[in-house]
């Protein structure tokens, strides 16, 4: 059954949140609907969050695309560059400052220089 509540998360400034919670079943039918629809900018980013949902920062551990990610560990692309991730500003993984490159999403990482492995198993 599909429920929705207002969330406060306090950035810089206070800023309220929609969180929207589907069953996979409701988010498929969504995503469908957005689909035939044709939808725009922000509407083409909720289709595609619908198709490719993320999990929420537990106990350190973040998982992306069924990998399990340690935040702060260090982790080593395909070139051989050191990358470490931290949950930013957006509640997502970005890239924290003595990685390769600072403040890239984890996703972004991972979809130009993945796979990454932990440096400790390198």
């Amino acid at each position: 059954m599909a429920t929705a509540h207002r969330e406060t998360t306090i950035r810089t400034v206070e800023e309220a949140c929609i969180v929207l919670r589907l069953t996979e079943t409701e988010a498929g039918v969504l995503r469908e609907v957005l689909d035939r629809a044709g939808v725009p900018g922000a509407l083409r980013e909720l289709r595609d969050a619908l198709g490719n949902p993320t999990s929420s920062p537990s106990n350190g551990v973040y998982v992306y695309q069924d990998v399990a990610y340690t935040l702060g560990a260090q982790y080593i692309d395909d070139t051989g560059d050191v990358w470490t991730f931290k949950i930013g500003s957006d509640r997502c993984p970005r890239s924290e400052p003595g990685s390769w490159r600072t403040g890239w999403s984890l996703a972004d990482v991972v979809h130009n220089y993945g796979p990454l492995r932990l440096a400790a198993d390198a």
